[in-house]
């Protein structure tokens, strides 16, 4: 069972240690390729060294390793908010909370992503009005 491999992975990234947590998973997912919450935890120590392609892609696999894990979805959507891809963020956490309704980390998600949806227009009418005054003050 990979379970013991996975807890060390996540307790490994709670300490900081993504690298060391990265080398766990990859030895693991050698022996359980297939395996939706492994390739999930490596979605997160990827994201964790700030290598978010790369996450992109664990979360990419772990969602079809494993369709019934709402996790993968949250993590994919993680990735688009700090990218500013709001709409395939909010697919992605719309998709969590189909397999998941109670997934507390979605729902706190997609309260932040329609904050930052609400918060966007007036974004860019500061923008506007402070290019606005740049052009007068020319």
């Amino acid at each position: 069972t990979p379970d013991p491999a996975r807890a060390l992975a996540d307790q490994l990234l709670v300490m900081g240690n993504a690298e060391e947590a990265l080398q766990v998973l990859d030895r693991a997912i050698g022996l359980f390729p297939r395996d939706g919450a492994l390739l999930n935890s490596l979605g997160n120590a990827l994201a964790a060294a700030r290598r978010p392609e790369e996450a992109r892609q664990a979360y990419r696999r772990a969602t079809r390793a494993a369709p019934d894990l709402a996790e993968p979805h949250n993590g994919l959507a993680a990735i688009f908010m700090a990218e500013g891809e709001l709409d395939q963020a909010e697919r992605e956490l719309r998709r969590a909370l189909e397999i998941d309704p109670e997934h507390a980390q979605a729902l706190r998600n997609l309260r932040e992503l329609e904050r930052r949806r609400r918060s966007r227009p007036l974004q860019v009418a500061q923008f506007s009005s402070h290019r606005q005054l740049s052009n007068h003050a020319r």
